[in-house]
């Protein structure tokens, strides 16, 4: 088994309308399926609000994991709009 893919903010923030399926996972078990990482992240934040305990968001297609302290970091930005909204 690889090691997972670390990516910066920056990075993240560049694929946030990329269509592609993210996986929400909660101690390694996955909790559900999302089109895009800006979805993920939205579907991830109101889980844990519901009681969830998020631990990742992956991409299907690679080993690239984004751990939680990184979404929270993302949410607080998109929530605070300082992320542009990508059509």
């Amino acid at each position: 088994m690889s090691l997972p893919d670390a990516r910066t903010d920056n990075e993240l923030i560049n694929i946030l309308d990329e269509p592609e399926t993210r996986i929400i996972t909660s101690q390694g078990r996955r909790l559900c399926f999302t089109a895009s990482f800006r979805t993920a992240i939205e579907r991830g934040s109101a889980l844990a609000r519901a009681g969830a305990i998020v631990t990742t968001l992956s991409r299907q297609s690679d080993n690239v994991i984004v751990p939680q302290s990184q979404m929270c970091r993302l949410r607080k930005l998109i929530a605070n709009k300082v992320l542009p909204v990508v059509p």
